[in-house]
């Protein structure tokens, strides 16, 4: 029987983390799922963690490719799910988070959800909470972030097969979870905004966002998205 949602944890390197999110999976209250692991060749002991969970993991694969992007597409090309979603493999999900983005999702009539969510440090203190502000239509979401680096869209999101197959897989660049959305807001496709901060986002040295020079990476994703809105226009 086909699951209703497809939950992948894209992984590299953190066995040190990889344990609490998946039982932060296996804890949720919405149990229609299933999961996919896919590790980018993690040089650590992820696979050795990941050992106890196998009963509960639906595929696990091991690739060559390291960037989140690259990972999920693998997932979301193999499942049948109707729903798609992921989670780092250094967050966490409170109980109810798949529940309530699904409820959000159908009650709207949306095609992708997006959620607040709390920032923590590495051993879990709350740091503070992300609030996202709704937005209005595509040009004011691309101003924003490309003006005032304000993402409406961050890394909690829960989105329907239909849209990645319309949208077209995520880039393989960092910020590759706003430039998505950017691109369904493109479309004219519903997006959707779930209030409640049911997600953890771990900060800790060895995260990416942590290290990259945000400057760079926005004016990468806008040079990638204007390749690609560029294409499209030609094609019509």
């Amino acid at each position: 029987m086909m699951a209703k949602v497809c939950v992948c944890v894209p992984t590299y390197n953190q066995a040190q983390y990889i344990a609490e999110t998946i039982e932060s999976i296996r804890a949720q209250s919405f149990k229609d799922f299933e999961l996919y692991v896919i590790n980018g060749a993690s040089t650590d002991d992820t696979e050795g963690v990941l050992r106890k969970y196998q009963p509960h993991i639906t595929k696990y694969i091991k690739t060559e490719f390291n960037h989140l992007g690259d990972k999920v597409n693998i997932a979301y090309h193999l499942t049948r799910a109707p729903l798609l979603t992921w989670l780092a493999s250094d967050d966490i999900w409170k109980p109810d988070y798949l529940k309530t983005a699904v409820e959000v999702l159908e009650r709207e009539h949306g095609d992708l959800v997006y959620s607040n969510f709390d920032h923590c440090s590495e051993d879990l203190v709350p740091v503070r909470t992300r609030t996202l502000e709704p937005f209005k239509n595509y040009d004011t979401m691309y101003r924003l972030n490309k003006e005032k680096g304000e993402n409406c869209v961050e890394i909690f999101l829960l989105f329907t097969r239909q849209l990645f197959l319309e949208v077209g897989d995520f880039n393989s660049e960092p910020g590759e979870e706003f430039e998505f959305a950017l691109r369904a807001a493109y479309l004219k496709k519903r997006l959707v905004h779930n209030p409640a901060s049911l997600a953890i986002c771990r900060y800790h040295a060895r995260r990416a966002s942590c290290t990259l020079d945000m400057d760079a990476v926005r004016e990468n994703l806008y040079k990638l998205h204007d390749t690609w809105k560029q294409k499209r226009e030609a094609t019509k």
